[in-house]
């Protein structure tokens, strides 16, 4: 997944968000998240739609374009882990999730429209928003230097 992905989401929830009616969005304005959740699209490098996977990892590049940071997307546990290395400052990790809290009400509305829920043999299909939580254990960065982690994602440890 590549960070124009976090993007498309952004742009198209915010367009969701002056839809009057919500039942009638015009999801083919949204081709290009549905090129990536399906994998139409053989222009696009990755090449496995979401209804093969469990896990999506979508990387971004918060907002002020200085940092960034790393989303778990996890399609069965309808959840999302935030990996970020300047998640102990409260003031950043506050504003890092109220974003992310939009793709999480985005990108199961995308899924629903897309049936993928049922696809997967997921039994809650509904559009209910994701739950979203930061990784515990990251290390940390004190300044604004770049820092470089290679994890384990599956248990949160540091290679």
């Amino acid at each position: 997944m590549n960070v124009f992905f976090h993007n498309y989401c952004i742009q198209g929830y915010e367009s969701w968000l002056k839809c009057e009616n919500k039942d009638q969005f015009d999801w083919a304005n949204q081709s290009r998240i549905v090129d990536y959740i399906t994998a139409t699209n053989k222009s696009l490098k990755h090449s496995w739609p979401w209804v093969d996977v469990d896990v999506v990892y979508v990387p971004v590049c918060h907002a002020d374009r200085s940092h960034w940071l790393l989303l778990l997307v996890n399609i069965r546990e309808r959840s999302i882990t935030i990996y970020d290395s300047m998640s102990e400052n409260k003031y950043h990790r506050k504003m890092v999730t109220a974003h992310v809290q939009k793709l999480a009400e985005f990108i199961p509305l995308a899924l629903c429209f897309l049936h993928a829920f049922d696809r997967l043999g997921i039994e809650d299909t509904s559009s209910a928003k994701f739950k979203v939580g930061t990784a515990a254990n990251m290390p940390q960065q004190g300044n604004g230097y770049v820092h470089s982690y290679m994890f384990n994602i599956t248990n949160n440890t540091k290679i």
